[in-house]
């Protein structure tokens, strides 16, 4: 399996030392280049910082495994590293979305033609009502909408 493999790439670039200096960095570059290939998001996803996190326990890993001879310790700290840094990519909140953006997600995933400003705020719960009426708005004024109704007892329908 390629994460695995980007692991002992990246122990064997350290183990045998094929440069006069950067063993470590060049180590980490090839892994990532490694997991890119099968996982872009990997391109952005910055391992590396995890690792300069827990430096010593990074060294203590690889003198380990370079003292015994098993790489298994250090094999799980690079897997915990990568780890830690997928779930904070998951943590990270959703983009902000413009107001266009909003309303086109909205129509793609409303069930039906018709709908109300408040299955609107269901759908986007963090969003104020201010925000909702303008988008709602701006949605008639480009066309995408039709307003049928007054105030909180519009409804809104798509053309």
């Amino acid at each position: 399996p390629p994460l695995l493999t980007s692991c002992v790439l990246h122990f064997g670039l350290v183990y045998l030392r094929p440069f006069t200096a950067g063993n470590g960095r060049m180590a980490r570059l090839w892994q990532r280049r490694l997991l890119m290939d099968h996982w872009p998001v990997f391109g952005f996803l910055p391992v590396e910082a995890f690792v300069h996190r827990t430096e010593p326990a990074y060294h203590a890993a690889l003198e380990y495994a370079d003292r015994t001879g098993d790489c298994t310790g250090f094999l799980t700290y690079m897997l915990e590293r990568i780890d830690e840094a997928l779930v904070e990519l998951l943590a990270m909140p959703d983009p902000v979305l413009s107001s266009e953006e909003r309303v086109e997600r909205f129509l793609r995933q409303a069930p039906s033609r018709a709908f109300r400003r408040k299955d609107y705020l269901t759908f986007f719960p963090g969003l104020s009502t201010a925000t909702a009426t303008r988008d709602l708005a701006q949605a008639v004024q480009a066309g995408l909408l039709e307003r049928k109704g007054e105030k909180r007892r519009a409804s809104y329908h798509r053309n």
